[in-house]
């Protein structure tokens, strides 16, 4: 089953010159954003489950183990083959990939026999991972294959579940922006600087657009980043020591079983990241063009980033965070940079009271929900090591199932444009003529340009719809190579893709 992306559209519509109905705009947000949700909803739920790394630790009955990994993403499979003990009998281990042991526990399996023997049905053993994302599985036929599902009865009832926890953290961004619009931009409306020259207004806008929409596009890379911080606490602990105290990043390794839990439970729900990162730039498009003029590098310069990281460690790990812009954390700041600072604060704090944490709960059936294929030999004796959590044990016989980060989501940028078309043009920079006026039965044409072209038809596909596979030849394109020899083209050549 092959996961359908949520495509996560942003309307960058650029700054007002004068002061905007601000309470209509932030209604509209959020009404679009439910209304663009809702439109990719179905098919979003009826294949997402998290398509991610997993690995399978294998070993044969004397313990010597070996490392057998096949990840086919599109499909969930992981498949490897060892001597099978003839036991029969395993433990799963279902955690997230890190440094620190963070178990998915809690969890709803069924484990139903790949293939059977002829006349007999198909095994399926059915049960629930214990709070340690663990469980003991006996009576499985050695060298069989069996397919583990996790929430296998997930329905209707969770993905309405989702959307009713999704249009609670919307209502409350709905009211961060209307707080932020009544008390704050409105008086930077009144005491704005005229922009005078009309030119300048443009290079603001023009500069608004492009570090906007390039931190909206590079936001996939953030996301994946949290996901790594968060597992890899000791190699970031300078950057997190930023936002939390020393105190807060002690407990966050000492709880890491339950408060990373949550926490990456909140990352790998992409969709309500977005929401958040929406409701950013909505708050910067209603702001004067001269207050947004001193804030724009930021944008630039992973002001995204810190704020997720700071609405995860906030709202999904109960942790208090301080926000500061990059750059000015050790001086005083003014102007449009301590009103981003600010606000940013404001909603991180806010973050603590949106509920994420039950949110992780609601999402967990959906974010965890997916099938792999394993092989009953491919046990391993396991070593669960977590020195900040006191955790150190040994489980022999243990099928151990990691989950990474792995895109849910494409991002688009969606821009008003107008639709005016232009004649293309050739290498030498020539409008091209129509192609009526360059075939002459495969007859070289001499253009007014000096060009010469030739025109060859090789083959026709027959039926209905047929297809001529036609070639044309222009002196202009003498040196350049498509994939069908030097100076040829195709009308498609531009969709072909060559693979050596």
């Amino acid at each position: 089953m092959i996961s359908l992306p949520f495509n996560a559209v942003f309307m960058l519509n650029g700054l007002y010159a004068r002061q905007p109905d601000g309470q209509a705009n932030i209604a509209q947000f959020k009404q679009n954003i439910l209304k663009d949700y809702k439109e990719y909803a179905d098919g979003f739920f009826t294949a997402w489950a998290l398509d991610v790394d997993q690995r399978l630790s294998v070993s044969d009955n004397r313990n010597n183990e070996l490392t057998l990994i096949k990840g086919d993403k599109d499909a969930r499979k992981i498949s490897g083959y060892a001597a099978c003990p003839a036991s029969g009998q395993f433990k799963l281990l279902h955690a997230f990939e890190s440094v620190n042991f963070i178990p998915i526990g809690n969890t709803p399996y069924q484990i139903r026999q790949a293939i059977s023997s002829w006349g007999e049905k198909r095994q399926v053993i059915s049960g629930v991972l214990d709070s340690d994302g663990m469980a003991t599985v006996t009576g499985c036929t050695p060298n069989s294959l069996y397919e583990i599902t996790f929430y296998p009865d997930v329905s209707q009832r969770e993905v309405n579940a989702l959307h009713a926890s999704y249009e609670g953290v919307i209502a409350n961004l709905h009211d961060w922006l209307l707080n932020e619009w009544n008390t704050n931009i409105v008086r930077q409306w009144q005491t704005m600087a005229p922009v005078g020259d009309p030119r300048r207004l443009k290079q603001i806008n023009d500069a608004f657009m492009a570090g906007v929409g390039n931190a909206l596009k590079s936001i996939w890379d953030d996301i994946k980043m949290l996901f790594h911080v968060l597992t890899n606490l000791d190699d970031y602990a300078a950057m997190l020591l930023k936002f939390i105290s020393e105190a807060d990043f002690q407990k966050l390794k000492v709880q890491a079983k339950d408060l990373l839990r949550t926490a990456l439970l909140i990352v790998n729900d992409e969709p309500l990241l977005f929401f958040y990162a929406s409701a950013v730039v909505c708050w910067a498009q209603l702001l004067p063009p001269t207050t947004v003029a001193e804030m724009i590098a930021e944008f630039t310069s992973g002001l995204l980033f810190d704020i997720l990281l700071g609405i995860v460690l906030s709202g999904g790990a109960g942790l208090a965070v301080r926000y500061a812009v990059k750059g000015v954390r050790t001086v005083k700041t003014a102007g449009g940079v301590a009103i981003l600072e600010k606000a940013m604060q404001t909603l991180i704090d806010l973050s603590r009271g949106h509920a994420l944490k039950r949110h992780a709960d609601v999402v967990e059936p959906l974010a965890v929900k997916g099938s792999i294929t394993v092989n009953s030999s491919q046990k391993a004796t396991v070593q669960i090591q977590s020195a900040a959590q006191g955790i150190s044990r040994v489980e022999p016989d243990t099928l151990p199932i990691r989950r990474g980060k792995a895109q849910n989501t494409q991002v688009n940028e969606s821009r008003k444009t107008d639709d005016v078309s232009t004649t293309a043009k050739t290498p030498n920079d020539k409008p091209a003529d129509t192609a009526q006026n360059t075939c002459t039965n495969n007859c070289p044409v001499s253009m007014v340009t000096g060009e010469e072209l030739l025109t060859l038809t090789d083959g026709e596909l027959d039926g209905l719809l047929p297809f001529p596979w036609t070639r044309l030849y222009r002196t202009s394109a003498a040196e350049i190579d498509s994939g069908l020899g030097y100076g040829w083209s195709h009308s498609l050549s531009h969709r072909l893709v060559q693979e050596d």
